[in-house]
């Protein structure tokens, strides 16, 4: 929280540029989780169900179900720390105009 001479600075956006990359790489890890579901459906597929007891398309279902809830979250999260970043810069000029007699 950096000072700078009359006003104290909130720093958010290296929190909203993080939520940002992540959710710019979702298309990647879905293209990496598409393929893996390709390769297991053709080769493996089977002796995996047995093991896990969840056939390949239930754990496919799941990791899109699990992939939408994680992007709400996480833009939820940057909405959040935005309004928190608001906020902030609102109570800080508030304390400054105080501070200077209500000017």
């Amino acid at each position: 929280m950096p000072y700078h001479g009359d006003r104290t600075e909130f720093q958010v956006a290296g929190i909203s540029d993080i939520g940002a990359q992540t959710l710019n790489q979702q298309q990647e890890w879905d293209r990496i989780w598409q393929d893996t579901y390709r390769m297991l459906k053709s080769t493996a597929a089977e002796a995996i169900d047995s093991r896990t007891g969840m056939t390949l398309d239930e754990r496919n279902d799941e990791y899109n179900r699990l992939s939408v809830q994680y992007t709400g979250v996480l833009t939820n999260q940057g909405q959040v720390v935005n309004q928190i970043g608001a906020t902030a810069q609102e109570f800080g000029q508030a304390m400054v105009n105080a501070l200077r007699g209500g000017r």
